[in-house]
């Protein structure tokens, strides 16, 4: 609770920084989650994921067109990630490089079931290559913010999703040792809308 409230305003100042507007609807896959590998930490939070995924697929515009009177255009879901642990956390967060996958050959979609909730939803994972490249952000302190697009509606050839995933530091490294802090961390989805795909403000570089 004590980041919850001030990462949802970062994320309204955030899209509207963007010339983007934005809507609070309630769905899964949207919203506010935190994740903990320490213990204690309560019920409310989430193990990081192993698994190389990404939140929503294609499909998902789908759910989109369902909900009564929701504004057509294009939408675009930010996930805007933030480590309160420190620089020297456990199971960091890295990105698989868009340009080093292809979704048409490489995407896998998968039923999820999640406790509590009725049915189930469907997550993208990736089938494995050589020639993925991965990124992950070193040392992250708990007032920086890491924002990436895991939906867009577009199809126009630019990224619609980004494959992410925790990852454990190899053994042999130097980072691979048993000081590390585990790693807490917080991120908030929130579906942006009516991004004009003629524009050529900051909204078109998403």
């Amino acid at each position: 609770t004590t980041y919850r409230t001030p990462l949802l305003h970062l994320s309204h100042r955030l899209v509207r920084l963007h010339g983007l507007s934005h809507r609070l609807v309630r769905l899964h896959g949207l919203g506010y989650t935190r994740r903990s590998d320490a213990s204690g930490c309560g019920a409310a939070s989430a193990s990081p994921a192993r698994e190389v995924h990404n939140d929503f697929t294609a499909g998902f515009e789908e759910t989109i067109a369902a909900i009564p009177g929701f504004p057509p255009g294009r939408h675009v879901i930010l996930n805007l990630w933030r480590c309160l642990s420190g620089a020297h956390s456990a199971t960091p967060l890295a990105f698989l490089d868009s340009s080093s996958w292809r979704a048409e050959t490489e995407a896998v979609s998968v039923d999820l079931s999640i406790r509590g909730v009725a049915g189930t939803t469907q997550i993208m994972e990736a089938v494995h290559s050589e020639g993925h490249r991965w990124y992950y952000f070193s040392a992250t302190k708990p007032d920086e913010l890491v924002a990436f697009k895991t939906f867009d509606s577009a199809t126009d050839g630019r990224c619609r999703f980004t494959l992410h995933s925790a990852f454990d530091y190899p053994e042999g490294t130097a980072l691979h040792r048993s000081e590390v802090t585990p790693r807490e961390s917080v991120e908030v989805r929130v579906l942006c809308i009516d991004c004009p795909p003629e524009s050529t403000g900051a909204s078109a570089k998403l």
